[in-house]
């Protein structure tokens, strides 16, 4: 009698680095549905795929040591949580102390289940197909007039902004995933997420989002010109192609506001937002080292905007509430991820100098220090550092430079 076995790619898989992908997957979606006495979908598959991971760990793989990139991250959370003390409402900050824990915890698990390449690619695809899913509900929404706001759209309930960040970075995401795939069919495959994610981007009518889009295009096209070539402008003749043609079906309302890019950041307008970033500089100003507390710039604006409104801009927003010192914390953080994307192998040193540009010029208009997405950039990057350990692949281009450079003879 015949027994039937497992591929060994598929057998050697780790069951927690299948239910990490799930949680990357979740994280795009993550407002998408709310259940009782637990929160979000995601704060669901976390605590499974947690779980998973710990049982691994101990049963089998090990528990691995944390990065010594990952301290300038530890120390902001332990200063935004020792700003309770001086905190201008607790509550708030009481609320974010829990939240940048559950981060750490999850930063946690993606570093203890990305131990290699494979394992990279499949926790990627999780975030990646989340993205997809995202699109095409926004799609959805669209088509049913669901509207986020006015003539705005979004899917799983998520706001636009933060939605069209999210799906550039998955944009990009998908893009190395084609790019390493092993065959064309996967290479082409793992294409799809760029017509859906750029049409989802227009559709939310985001102005950073579009401006984020036309970036990760220009990155990526010089990333495939370096790395191939083959149709060297591919992406980006690809990605105006995608712009035009996802520009036929939308309404002219929306295009109204996108054209007013340059009139807001010329005048800097910026939606309202100037108010807002004026407002956190004058806070500042008062409580220049300690800050105003953790996730208290709503309430401390309110007396000077007259609204309760948050930053809207990542950089503003811990100098105001974390002070100079937490200020400086975070940019520790974030010179130490892209010093260590510069020392990632080709593909992945691509890849997250363009996510961390891109994340960088997104959270401008977003106070994104506190969501998921941003922390699974973190713990993504440092985890892509520990498996990207075998000797620098040359991209394919100089290889064949240098296989040619190597058949022609020697002068004698």
């Amino acid at each position: 009698m015949t027994t039937l076995r497992a591929h060994p790619r598929v057998q050697s898989l780790p069951l927690s680095t299948i239910f990490v992908a799930a949680l990357m997957a979740s994280v795009p979606l993550e407002n998408c549905t709310v259940l009782p006495a637990i929160g979000s979908i995601s704060r669901l598959i976390g605590l499974v795929a947690t779980g998973m991971v710990v049982l691994d760990a101990a049963l089998k793989l090990g528990f691995r040591r944390w990065h010594a990139a990952y301290l300038p991250l530890l120390l902001f959370v332990v200063w935004s949580a020792w700003s309770y003390i001086w905190s201008v409402y607790p509550p708030y900050t009481r609320e974010r102390i829990t939240t940048n824990l559950q981060l750490l915890v999850f930063v946690w698990v993606i570093w203890q289940a990305v131990r290699n390449l494979r394992d990279l690619r499949v926790v990627l695809q999780g975030f990646v197909i989340g993205a997809c899913c995202a699109a095409v509900w926004t799609m959805v929404n669209a088509r049913d007039l669901h509207a986020y706001s006015g003539i705005r759209f979004s899917g799983a309930g998520s706001d636009p902004n933060e939605l069209g960040l999210t799906l550039v970075i998955g944009m990009v995401m998908a893009f190395y995933i084609s790019t390493t795939s092993p065959t064309s069919f996967k290479r082409v495959l793992w294409l799809i997420p760029f017509p859906l994610c750029i049409v989802a981007v227009i559709l939310t009518v985001s102005r950073s989002a579009a401006i984020e889009t036309a970036l990760a295009l220009l990155c990526i096209s010089f990333w495939h010109v370096m790395t191939s070539s083959k149709l060297r402008f591919a992406p980006i003749v690809g990605g105006v192609v995608l712009l035009a043609i996802g520009a036929a079906f939308v309404p002219k309302a929306n295009f109204r506001r996108l054209s007013t890019i340059e009139s807001e950041i010329s005048t800097g307008h910026i939606g309202a937002r100037g108010q807002l970033w004026k407002a956190g500089i004058q806070m500042f100003e008062q409580r220049p080292i300690l800050g105003t507390g953790a996730a208290t710039f709503a309430f401390a604006a309110e007396p000077i905007i007259g609204r309760d409104l948050a930053a809207h801009n990542t950089y503003v927003s811990v100098l105001t509430e974390t002070g100079m010192i937490g200020f400086l914390l975070f940019a520790t953080a974030l010179v130490t991820f892209g010093l260590l994307s510069l020392t990632l192998r080709c593909n992945e040193r691509f890849l997250w100098l363009i996510v961390m540009l891109v994340w960088g010029l997104g959270v401008f208009s977003l106070t994104f220090e506190y969501k998921k997405t941003t922390w699974c950039v973190f713990g993504l990057l440092v985890a892509t550092s520990s498996v990207s350990e075998m000797a620098p692949a040359r991209p394919r281009r100089l290889r064949r430079m240098y296989k040619q450079a190597e058949m022609i003879p020697a002068k004698a």
